[in-house]
């Protein structure tokens, strides 16, 4: 609107500049230019002169702020028009249903509550169910440093729409605590980024040590072999002691 109002201003300036040019350049009149002596000094026809050079310079100085105006204008909205189609357009990663129940969860519960972390003394000794934990918690703290590396990316480049952010927080939300928390109590006008790294400091700092290492590439049936493989080899050998003719 402010570009708009511009331009018709400029407009009307080189209008009012054109009109006083043409009347300082427009033929007299017959009763005028007989009471105007026929022969005129050199200095009265340089005065005209310079001010015909200086009318037609105002005037090309407003038609250039003119084109200069309306080529900004037609550049701001066709950015505007970029940004309104990119908002409209863009793929959602998080699915309809999973952001139906996030919303249904936090209206539900709208304070985030907090995991108490399991007593040792209900936990049992299994080696193999100590790696799988650790293997889910090292995929949700990759998950959740990923989403903070995306989110502080787009920030820097401010080439995301807030529903663009949500969307992706949605869709990394579903196993992670941190990220549900800044999905259902974040603040709009602050860095999304900036919260989950609180969020995820915070949540640091009250986790438990695991108590195995995670399962590497080919770990979880090498481990499930490892467990198997006793009890196979004894029921074999069981198996040929009793078979007919040993």
């Amino acid at each position: 609107m402010l570009a708009g109002r511009a331009v018709v201003l400029l407009l009307s300036a080189a209008v009012v500049a054109d009109c006083r040019r043409l009347g300082r350049n427009a033929t007299p009149t017959s009763a005028a230019a007989s009471a105007v002596p026929t022969v005129q000094d050199d200095d009265a026809g340089s005065d005209v002169d310079a001010g015909a050079a200086a009318s037609d310079t105002e005037g090309d100085d407003l038609r250039a702020q003119i084109a200069a105006a309306v080529a900004q204008f037609a550049v701001k909205k066709a950015t505007e028009a970029k940004v309104n189609a990119s908002e409209k357009d863009f793929v959602h990663h998080c699915k309809a249903a999973a952001r139906a129940s996030l919303d249904k969860e936090a209206a539900e519960a709208p304070v985030a509550q907090t995991k108490s972390p399991p007593k040792e003394a209900a936990r049992q000794d299994d080696p193999f169910a100590d790696q799988v934990e650790a293997s889910e918690r090292k995929q949700l703290v990759e998950n959740e440093e990923f989403l903070l590396g995306l989110l502080n990316m787009h920030e820097r480049r401010r080439n995301w729409s807030p529903e663009q952010e949500l969307d992706a927080i949605c869709n990394f939300a579903k196993d992670s605590p941190a990220i549900k928390q800044l999905y259902f109590h974040h603040d709009a006008d602050k860095s999304l980024a900036m919260q989950l790294a609180a969020i995820m400091d915070s949540e640091r700092k009250t986790a438990t040590p695991t108590r195995a290492p995670p399962l590497t590439e080919g770990g979880a049936i090498g481990s499930v072999l490892a467990k198997v493989a006793p009890a196979l080899a004894a029921a074999k050998a069981g198996a040929a002691r009793r078979a007919p003719g040993q």
